[in-house]
């Protein structure tokens, strides 16, 4: 959850309350997705890594790095992404499964075939 000095509405609120919150943009939503389904792969990471000697990197940092590249997209690119990033998290984080539950397949954040094909489908019943 976030920290209360935030928020205190929000502490602790699972996927689906943030998602259901009529407050919340559905571009802030889409960057709440986008933080979760990253910091959990980086979760799944560690534990993979656990015992080796193989050091994992801070989230932060693979969120900055993925941020660099996806920002040089189009807006509708990033658009496209963004709402692939919602819609999978609707589907991931739908309340029945914990994040143990979870696996890195399910979290992978979209291709880019999955982007492209998004970005014709949002073309495709625009005016």
């Amino acid at each position: 959850g976030f920290h209360p000095w935030l928020t205190s509405r929000f502490k602790d609120a699972r996927g689906k309350k943030i998602a259901n919150d009529q407050h919340i943009t559905k571009p802030a939503k889409a960057r709440l997705a986008y933080l979760r389904f990253q910091i959990h792969l980086n979760n799944l990471l560690i534990i993979k890594n656990k015992g080796t000697k193989i050091t994992t990197p801070g989230f932060w940092n693979q969120i900055d790095k993925d941020l660099a590249h996806r920002s040089c997209g189009t807006e509708a690119y990033q658009f496209a992404f963004s709402n692939l990033v919602l819609l999978k998290d609707a589907k991931v984080w739908d309340g029945k499964k914990g994040t143990s539950n979870v696996t890195a397949e399910e979290a992978a954040l979209p291709t880019e075939d999955e982007i492209q094909a998004e970005m014709q489908r949002l073309n495709g019943i625009q005016p």
